[in-house]
Formats: C-alpha cells, structure tokens, sequence
C-alpha cells in the first residue's frame, strides 16, 4: 500500500545501485520509502514508472516519452489512473548551458519551468553540485538539487501550504526525468 504524502513537501530521490534498468528511490524526510520509480532498459520509447514500492504491485504514475528520435526536444507525458496530468518538455537548445525542462498543462499551457539556477552542468550532464529551481514568473514553486548532508543523494523541496501550486507527481516526474539523464 502506498504510503500517504498528502503532508510531505520535502523528498530525497537515490538511484539504485547494482540495477539492470534505471531505478530511483524515493524517500521523504524521515528516510522512509515512499516510492520506488523503474525506468526499463532498451526501449525504443522511454518510460518511467512510479511504483509504491519494489513489488511493482501499485503504480501509482507514469511519464511516458511522446516523441521518438527527435534532434531538437525530448517530451514526454505524465499519466495517472490513464489520465493525463501534465507534459515536460526539453529543447536542445535551452539545454546546451543551463538545463531546463518546461512543464506544461496538458492542453499545452505553461504551468512553470524547472530551471538550473546556473551555468554549471548543460555540456557536461553532470548534476553535482547543480541546484535547480521550479518557477512560475517570479514565483519560487520550489528546488531540487544535490543534498548537502546525504552524499548521492537529491533533495527536493516543494512550498507548502494554500500557496502551493505544483502537484507532487509534477515535481517527482521532472525531477526524475533530469536525474534519469532523460533530457
């Protein structure tokens, strides 16, 4: 059964040593599991699956890549219960210095951008020591980045309260997507 995150705003993401596939976990603040994500090798499309644990038992979202072999972006869909809830979207050339993937409603209108505050990694791919912020004009919706106590690990911080505008699976699903090397 999956774990309740209706009042966690703060995740440590890890990626699964010794694994085949891509795999993530997904931790909140008191080192439980609350999310286990497999992103399966050799698939001409990519995807990712958010389970609620290693079982793979109960999915609980998926991001799905929408196109195939493009030279210019990489976007994919976020779907829960089949329904989908929102598109990431990475242009080439907004990536060549400072990483950034535009997260969209699914009728195509932006909802925010998580952006790396600066030019540290873009060539390189590599993400110690980059921090990245989710924003919305000039709202802070909230980070992710390299923990500073946990080494391997990635933080992410989502605002809290009735001010918070960006669903949880939005903020796993693109942070994810980065720390995967999706994009």
């Amino acid at each position: 059964m999956a774990k309740d995150i209706s009042t966690t705003f703060e995740f440590l993401i890890d990626k699964k040593s010794f694994s085949f596939d891509k795999a993530f976990f997904v931790y909140n603040t008191d080192g439980e599991k609350v999310m286990y994500v497999d992103i399966p090798a050799f698939r001409l499309i990519k995807r990712l699956d958010f389970f609620a644990d290693e079982t793979k038992f109960e999915q609980l979202f998926s991001v799905v890549q929408d196109k195939i072999l493009s030279v210019t972006s990489s976007e994919y869909t976020l779907f829960r219960n089949e329904k989908p809830l929102a598109k990431f979207r990475a242009d080439l050339a907004d990536n060549l210095l400072k990483r950034k993937i535009q997260i969209l409603y699914p009728s195509g209108d932006p909802l925010c951008a998580l952006a790396e505050k600066s030019a540290v990694g873009g060539f390189l791919g590599d993400l110690s020591g980059a921090s990245f912020v989710f924003q919305s004009g000039d709202d802070i919706l909230g980070t992710f980045g390299a923990s500073e106590s946990l080494e391997g690990m990635y933080h992410l911080g989502l605002s809290s309260g009735p001010e918070q505008k960006l669903a949880k699976w939005v903020a796993l699903g693109a942070a994810i997507i980065l720390f995967a090397r999706l994009v």
